[in-house]
């Protein structure tokens, strides 16, 4: 490929001042002229941008840069920072990286402005990524709205964020720095979604509930829900994390959740790490009666959980608005316990409560027998009014599924009364007074 002229990078320059929006990709996606993953941008050519401009900006006015690309060419992002920028994503592979070569440095990103900031590294723990995005963090003001790195944070940078007052997203994959202090101002008051990744979700959530009561204690809102506990909705913590009575109730501090998604690290080996009891979940309910999906964790093959269908119960009459459930729950003789829990007098007088309006109850692995499936098929119909099904892998709770959609269409047909029984029996099951 033969270099550029002076007319090329003229061009260059008059057409970068025009542009506000770029995205770098170093390799070709699509594989097209030179097979998948082939570079598409050559060795050579950041080293000749460089000369071209040695101190200008390629895009003056840029205000969107995507970077996509290998360690090589971080040095020469300098060229496409424009003080302008209100978003960037830089996303890293070691794809033509030397393990041996020492990481090349990020150049300082202009942070005052930006609104999201994006920062992904292979490898996530390296000491010069993280020194770099400790930097650009610790530059980020008011106007940030969005945060997401892979990479390992100072204290200071931690610090930094936890009291950006207007920040609505945060996803961190990097565990809470050590000996951090806990701040007394109230953190992240703006915050509506948080995603830790990688199982460091319990530490940063538990320091989170600390900061919370701390800033409380301390005066800084004079209310119980100080800080982000005003704002945050959606949570999601993956990586496999134990979900246990501690994890729970840090979770009940955030009382306008609507979204929960918890990744737990049961094995199909039969190890389980979801040690909840049904009071446990009847905290959970009556914390946050406005959840409307809530995923703690597939359902594994163990059953040796201590929840019961009572938990199902529980959510489907506090919960209200719950539309996606994933919980564990114990089946073994699950029959009997269905019969027993609605035919004791405690029961009776819940027969009419409102019922929340979930479709399909998930229940991946959960093990199930024969001789439980027609008291799962309508005591689960009679717990979930709308229920239309399961989703599972075992292939009982695929006939239990058929079952219930056939049952969901009779009452629905009952209902609008295009659908005549004459079996008495089918008469209290339609009607949903079991």
């Amino acid at each position: 490929m033969k270099d550029p002229s002076k007319e090329n990078w003229d061009r260059l320059r008059r057409y970068g001042s025009w542009m506000r929006v770029l995205c770098l990709n170093e390799r070709d996606p699509d594989g097209k002229g030179g097979g998948s993953g082939e570079p598409i941008i050559r060795n050579n050519a950041f080293n000749q941008l460089s000369l071209a401009f040695p101190t200008d900006f390629v895009c003056p006015g840029l205000q969107k840069l995507k970077w996509l690309s290998s360690h090589r060419s971080l040095p020469s992002l300098r060229h496409f920072l424009s003080p302008t920028l209100a978003e960037i994503t830089i996303f890293t592979t070691p794809l033509v990286f030397p393990f041996r070569t020492p990481l090349p440095a990020i150049p300082v990103l202009p942070g005052s402005y930006l609104r999201s900031l994006q920062l992904t590294f292979y490898p996530a723990d390296d000491e010069t990524f993280g020194n770099s995005a400790s930097i650009t963090i610790l530059q980020c003001g008011v106007f940030l709205e969005r945060l997401e790195t892979s990479a390992q944070l100072s204290k200071a940078a931690a610090s930094h964020l936890l009291g950006l007052r207007h920040l609505r997203t945060l996803r961190i994959r990097s565990d809470l720095p050590s000996e951090i202090a806990i701040p007394s101002f109230p953190v992240l008051p703006s915050l509506e979604t948080l995603v830790l990744d990688n199982g460091v979700g319990r530490k940063w959530l538990f320091f989170l509930v600390a900061a919370q009561d701390n800033s409380t204690a301390d005066g800084g809102s004079g209310t119980s829900e100080a800080g982000m506990a005003t704002a945050l909705t959606k949570l999601c913590c993956q990586g496999g994390i134990t979900v246990d009575s501690t994890f729970i109730s840090s979770l009940c501090i955030f009382r306008r959740l609507t979204h929960i998604f918890v990744e737990s690290s049961c094995s199909m080996e039969g190890r389980c790490t979801f040690l909840l009891t049904d009071d446990d979940v009847t905290k959970l309910a009556d914390a946050l009666p406005n959840i409307k999906s809530l995923r703690l964790g597939s359902p594994c093959i163990a059953n040796r959980c201590q929840t019961t269908v009572f938990s199902l119960f529980t959510l489907s009459t506090r919960c209200l608005k719950l539309r996606s459930l994933e919980i564990h729950f114990n089946t073994t003789n699950i029959g009997h316990v269905l019969g027993q829990l609605f035919k004791a007098p405690q029961y009776q007088t819940m027969r009419s409560l409102p019922r929340c309006p979930l479709r399909y109850l998930a229940v991946a692995n959960t093990p199930i027998s024969s001789r439980d499936l027609p008291a799962v098929v309508i005591y689960l119909s009679g717990i979930f009014h709308g229920l239309q099904g399961f989703r599972g892998r075992h292939r009982k709770w695929i006939e239990a599924s058929r079952e219930v959609r056939l049952l969901y269409n009779l009452r629905s047909h009952i209902a609008a009364g295009t659908c005549i029984v004459s079996t008495i029996s089918f008469y209290p099951l339609c009607q949903g007074s079991w």
